[in-house]
């Protein structure tokens, strides 16, 4: 009961976490963001058509800035906002990885977008 009410995970509570550290509720998680990534860059007509490597570095940038600023008026919604790509960053955020996790830097985010890689 301690467990619950002091927020440890069930796993780490009963000293069976992976040793890596890595549950399989963090690795849920990674493939989530994965589908959302792939998602985003069919969603923008400007990232369709781009190299994996261009995609990911025009996604990295409007993630970042979105997460610099509208994500602070956005954090407390219940749902997420309308326009692409704004509402599956929205989404990326909301997962509760921490941000360098949520939208990786470019060559795993380009692996990501090839469909290698990545969760």
């Amino acid at each position: 009961a301690d467990m619950l009410e002091n927020g440890t995970a069930l796993d780490v509570g009963l000293g069976i976490a992976p040793a890596s550290g890595k549950t399989a509720r963090h690795g849920v998680l990674l493939e989530k963001r994965d589908r959302l990534i792939r998602h985003v860059r069919k969603a923008v007509p400007d990232w369709r058509d781009l190299s994996d490597n261009r995609a990911a570095a025009a996604m990295i940038l409007s993630f970042d800035r979105y997460a610099a600023g509208g994500w602070a008026a956005d954090r407390k919604r219940d749902t997420a906002p309308a326009p692409e790509p704004t509402a599956t960053f929205w989404r990326l955020l909301r997962l509760g990885l921490p941000q360098k996790k949520a939208m990786p830097r470019k060559t795993a985010l380009a692996d990501i977008l090839r469909g290698e890689g990545g969760g």
